[in-house]
Formats: C-alpha cells, structure tokens, sequence
C-alpha cells in the first residue's frame, strides 16, 4: 500500500469526496486533490495535511517495537511555521 492508497482508504473510511476533502483541508479546488492522487508521489506534508483533514493521524514507529520511545506523530503543516513537522 502506498500513500496515495493510504489517502484514498481513508477517504473511503470518511465517506468523503475528493471535492470534500479539498474544502476540509482548505484548498482551492478538487481538482488540487485529483493532481495529488495522479502524481508519482505525494509529498510528506501534502499527505499530513489531507490525513489530518480526515482525521487520522501519520505516525512512524521503529518496527523492532522493544524501543516505545521511537514514536512520532507527522503532524499537519501550519501556515507560521514554513510547513515543518515535528
């Protein structure tokens, strides 16, 4: 499963549209949704952006999972920040 199979799961876990999902994540058109979805890839925050739009949250975690510690959370990019994540 890729990221934009991620993004489209959860779309469909939402019920929401590709016109909903842009007006949730405050973009301009759907078609910005459709370009992101046709692209080769999706970048990190673009996908932060519209998962946290849908209410799921992008975590990385070590798979060895001994380590608790080695958990972020990618968290949506904010305007005043230049788009970083934590």
């Amino acid at each position: 499963m890729n990221e934009k199979d991620v993004l489209r799961a959860a779309m469909s876990a939402r019920g929401v549209s590709q016109a909903m999902l842009a007006e949730m994540a405050g973009l301009k058109r759907q078609s910005n949704i459709s370009e992101i979805l046709r692209g080769k890839s999706m970048r990190v925050d673009n996908l932060a952006l519209l998962l946290d739009a849908l209410g799921f949250d992008l975590i990385v975690k070590d798979r060895n999972g001994s380590n608790r510690e080695n958990v972020w959370k990618i968290t949506r990019p904010k305007a005043s920040d230049g788009g970083d994540t934590e």
